[in-house]
């Protein structure tokens, strides 16, 4: 195995983990916010006008040097574009109806992909340096 491929799949299973970790820390956030009504974050708005556009650039550039940990970091980006969004949904709908349930319910729903990503991932890392897609 090549040094480049061993550092590549360092990197995809550190990339899996941060799947896990992430999946982790939402399912603790969420589950406080419902236990405790949180303050609500605003940042939200940034992270969706930048993280669609690093995603994009993330998995163009992962496809064209072929490089499988780039490519799948593209995919942790798309995720936390996805929560940025329900985060957004969360804070409108606290804001306009007063659902102060709805940004750690929309996170909850977010697991199932996080979690999923991560394990593609994970199988990912798993594979042979020279598996082509």
């Amino acid at each position: 195995m090549s040094e480049e491929s061993a550092a590549e799949k360092r990197a995809l299973y550190v990339i899996a983990i941060t799947f896990f970790l992430l999946a982790i820390d939402i399912t603790w956030e969420a589950v406080k916010s419902l236990i405790i009504v949180p303050c609500r974050d605003h940042l939200g708005g940034v992270s969706l006008a930048v993280m669609p556009t690093l995603a994009f650039a993330k998995q163009r550039i992962g496809k064209e040097m072929g490089s499988r940990d780039l490519a799948a970091h593209s995919k942790k980006t798309w995720v936390c574009s996805c929560l940025s969004l329900t985060l957004l949904l969360g804070v409108g709908g606290y804001a306009v109806v007063g659902w102060w349930w709805a940004d750690p319910v929309g996170a909850l729903a977010m697991l199932p992909v996080i979690l999923w990503q991560g394990w593609e991932t994970l199988s990912e890392a798993r594979e042979p340096a020279d598996h082509e897609d």
